[in-house]
């Protein structure tokens, strides 16, 4: 079935000649190369074809993004009023920032169209980006992504006032204004945010995603560490278990080994289910060893250890009657059995140290809002982690 066009495009197509759609065409290449000649030309003309040619890169926009997300029809037109949104309040500071420096109206009223455009032609390349680390997988590509944008943040802030050709002293005082009006922007956000809508999460998709199926496998806290086989006097053999949380040791007994048995026969259970369903390769690949590890673990008391496993042995014998009374022998648990779940830390931290990584560029903004900073402490690192009954270090 053919997709209906818009009656605005045709519109649009109709009322504009080709030779000016294939010179904005050429002007979008332009914009990434030498924005200040991009926007020179683009002040040039007269308003309803600066208008025409925003229009044409709204039309870019949307097929972009309809080509790497597929979204409807409504959700294009909701990301265009998203974007608008997101550029009018930096546009209005300009604007104030235009008018204190006595810029003719005329020339401040293009901060509007300067601040929209902008933002959304570097969108697209850090919506590219996005996507295939998506696709890809590969950290190194967020990395960029967000460089980008970064890029395009201090672009839109700080470049228009040299698209006005202003004296360096009014440009300076421009920037000091800019920085002045951001931060108490920023206050007013601070101080008017409504409670209970805050947000510490600030992980990429892939993290976020293996953080949510993790939430759904219980567990003891760290990793089992020794294993401890004891022969009582009128009971007989029991075992108990410990779990080593960085420098902490846990202690289980025998209630607490079939708890843990439970808990790994469940945990496989569950993750066979959540594995037909992840999306992302590398989180699949980490659960798929998490899964080996609970399925090792679930069958590991039906063994007896290895003897290589023994690290410790004391006998108690009543003297009297020359009987042993209790036998303890301690076993280190077999790293055949742990492997896997080391396996598992060590896709995770890789998966961390990635984003973390990427997420580099995002601090940088923070240096204009400094003096916020210092006032609530509001822009600090939010860490990024994994689920941390998984990555709690084990000795």
């Amino acid at each position: 079935m053919p997709i209906p066009i818009p009656k605005s495009i045709l519109n649009f197509i109709d009322e504009t000649p080709l030779t000016s759609i294939l010179d904005w065409l050429k002007a979008f290449l332009t914009f990434y190369i030498k924005p200040k000649k991009f926007y020179d030309n683009f002040y040039k003309q007269e308003t309803k074809d600066q208008v025409k040619q925003g229009l044409l890169y709204i039309i870019i926009f949307v097929l972009f993004f309809w080509l790497v997300s597929g979204f409807s029809k409504l959700d294009n037109l909701k990301v265009i009023v998203i974007v608008f949104l997101l550029s009018l309040p930096v546009s209005l500071i300009q604007y104030l920032v235009a008018r204190i420096l006595k810029v003719p109206p005329v020339k401040g009223i293009h901060c509007f169209s300067f601040v929209f455009i902008s933002y959304l032609l570097y969108q697209i390349p850090v919506l590219f980006l996005s996507w295939l680390f998506l696709t890809n997988e590969d950290y190194t590509l967020l990395l960029w992504s967000n460089v980008v944008a970064v890029y395009s943040f201090f672009f839109i802030i700080f470049f228009f006032w040299h698209i006005l050709e202003l004296p360096a002293k009014r440009i300076f005082f421009a920037y000091l204004l800019m920085v002045l009006f951001l931060n108490i922007g920023l206050l007013f956000v601070v101080f008017f945010r409504v409670p209970g809508n805050d947000s510490n999460d600030s992980s990429d998709s892939i993290i976020a995603e293996l953080n949510h199926y993790l939430e759904q496998v219980k567990d003891y806290p760290g990793a089992p560490y020794t294993r401890i086989i004891t022969y009582q006097r009128g009971i007989g053999d029991y075992d108990s278990l410990t779990f080593k949380k960085n420098d902490s040791i846990f202690h289980y007994d025998k209630y607490g080994i079939d708890v843990y048995k439970k808990l790994a026969r469940t945990n496989v259970l569950k993750l066979d289910s959540i594995l037909k369903i992840v999306h992302f390769k590398k989180n699949k690949a980490a659960l798929q060893s998490l899964r080996r590890y609970y399925f090792l673990m679930s069958g590991y008391f039906d063994y007896h250890p290895c003897d290589s496993c023994l690290i410790q042995s004391a006998t108690y014998i009543d003297t009297v009657r020359k009987l042993i009374i209790k036998k303890t022998n301690k076993y280190i648990v077999d790293s055949a059995y742990l492997k896997s779940y080391y396996d598992f830390r060590k896709q995770a931290e890789v998966l961390t140290k990635g984003a973390e990584i990427a997420d580099i560029p995002k601090e940088i903004p923070a240096l204009i809002f400094f003096p916020d900073i210092l006032l609530f402490n509001w822009f600090g690192k939010t860490p990024i982690n994994i689920n941390t009954q998984f990555m709690n270090t084990v000795n």
